[in-house]
């Protein structure tokens, strides 16, 4: 009776009070905020004592005197961490996006300045070419090791070739020679996976068209600008000649 008159139970928060229930107990009751800790029980009192004090002496807030609350710790104080921003999968997608229209466009530009500056074909319809950049390489390579360069060229006209040496030149060189347009697409394209498994360039898939713009015009390195240019020569000349000169210019001046 005499501890419920000493401790009521009500909300307010409690300090630290003592009470000597009998002579061989001790209750220590120590609430901040509303929760009760039974520190001993025992026939001693425990030992007292504390950060402020000597051995036997109580913290400065544990008196019953002391008004407030225990200290309690500040947090230690943590460095500020810049937001992070994370990049959207529609961000990153509009980079690539105009990425790839700017290459687009860089590509479209090159081509349209070397199909502005490369030869016209039109002038071959009823002229025979006097040279060609693979026989000016060889005049040239003659020329630096001291020798004066021999050319013997006979122009012969389709009709005087034998039609199945014609054949044979097709059927080796440019199958599918009447059906393209200077292109033949679906060799060109067997043509690129081959290079891409073994990583170097092959076969070049070269119909007649282009190997004729390759003698003409054009050198014998192996490289992709190279057969860039390839290309636009052979669509030049397929729009400005027919088959039949076509083929009659590849069998004068092939090599």
């Amino acid at each position: 009776m005499q501890a419920e008159q000493a401790f009521p139970l009500s909300k307010r928060m409690w300090k630290r009070q003592a009470l000597n229930v009998t002579r061989r107990s001790y209750l220590a009751l120590t609430c901040p905020g509303g929760v009760f800790t039974i520190c001993g029980m025992s026939g001693e009192p425990p030992a007292r004592g504390g950060p402020s004090g000597g051995p036997g002496a109580d913290p400065p807030w544990a008196s019953s005197g002391a008004v407030g609350s225990p200290p309690i710790a500040a947090p230690e104080p943590t460095a500020a961490v810049a937001p992070i921003t994370p990049r959207t999968a529609a961000r990153k997608g509009s980079w690539l996006g105009w990425l790839a229209i700017a290459l687009l466009l860089s590509l479209g530009l090159w081509c349209l300045s070397e199909y502005a500056t490369l030869p016209d074909a039109r002038d071959l319809l009823d002229h025979n070419p006097g040279t060609t950049a693979l026989i000016q390489a060889r005049d040239e390579a003659a020329q630096s090791q001291g020798k004066k360069p021999r050319r013997r060229q006979y122009w012969i006209p389709l009709g005087a070739i034998a039609p199945r040496a014609i054949d044979a030149v097709i059927a080796s060189e440019d199958a599918s020679f009447f059906l393209h347009h200077g292109i033949d697409l679906d060799e060109l394209k067997n043509a690129l996976d081959l290079a891409w498994k073994k990583q170097s360039l092959g076969r070049g898939a070269s119909t007649i068209t282009q190997q004729l713009a390759k003698n003409l015009w054009l050198s014998g390195d192996r490289s992709l600008l190279r057969k860039a240019r390839e290309l636009i020569l052979a669509l030049r000349l397929e729009q400005a000649l027919p088959k039949k000169r076509i083929l009659a210019l590849y069998v004068n001046v092939a090599e």
